[in-house]
């Protein structure tokens, strides 16, 4: 298996974007429902309502979900690196690399 710290954190930073366009999208919902609610009458205006906060809160939910996995995806990445760089650091320090000899 291979990983490229610098793949995982450009999706990291392609799902945090998202997630900051979805979080302005569910607040574009919120204040729809509003207009909605006023546009219409009686129980068309509930359910309207209802629908509209309920779109909101999905796409609120979308917009949490993918800002979590991209700041683990970026945790991931670091990790990967400080293994990989104490990996490096050991194998540099073995008696096997010091009697081999320079590369």
């Amino acid at each position: 298996m291979s990983v490229e710290p610098d793949a995982v954190d450009g999706l990291a930073a392609e799902l945090l974007g998202l997630a900051a366009g979805l979080s302005t999208e569910a607040d574009e919902c919120d204040r729809a429902v509003g207009l909605l609610r006023s546009a219409a009458v009686g129980d068309l205006a509930a359910a309207t309502a209802t629908a509209g906060r309920a779109w909101s809160q999905v796409i609120g939910c979308l917009a949490q979900g993918n800002a979590t996995f991209s700041s683990a995806l970026y945790t991931v990445a670091a990790e990967y690196r400080a293994a990989d760089a104490a990996l490096a650091q050991h194998i540099g320090s073995s008696p096997a690399a010091e009697a081999a000899g320079p590369r």
